[in-house]
């Protein structure tokens, strides 16, 4: 399924997910880096597995990810320094 043709209930599920797996990795005390490494490499393994004579698309759908990967850790950088500033 395309992201395109995943509706909010699917998508919902899939982060829910996701979720249950970070907080499965936290209480192996996996360490963050290693935990990012793995949804790196399986993400980009998966990506060029699925669209290997489309290395445009991979391209572009990478540096998608970079770009929302950014905005959220910037969002989540000003919420920690928000929290800290309000008393």
């Amino acid at each position: 399924m395309k992201v395109a043709e995943m509706n909010d209930k699917e998508a919902e599920q899939a982060g829910q997910t996701i979720e249950d797996l970070l907080t499965d990795l936290q209480l192996m005390e996996l360490d963050p880096d290693m935990a990012a490494y793995l949804f790196i490499s399986t993400g980009m393994t998966l990506l060029m597995s699925n669209n290997p004579d489309d290395p445009a698309f991979v391209t572009y759908l990478h540096a998608s990810a970079l770009a929302a990967a950014a905005a959220s850790a910037s969002e989540m950088r000003k919420d920690a320094e928000q929290e800290r500033t309000e008393h």
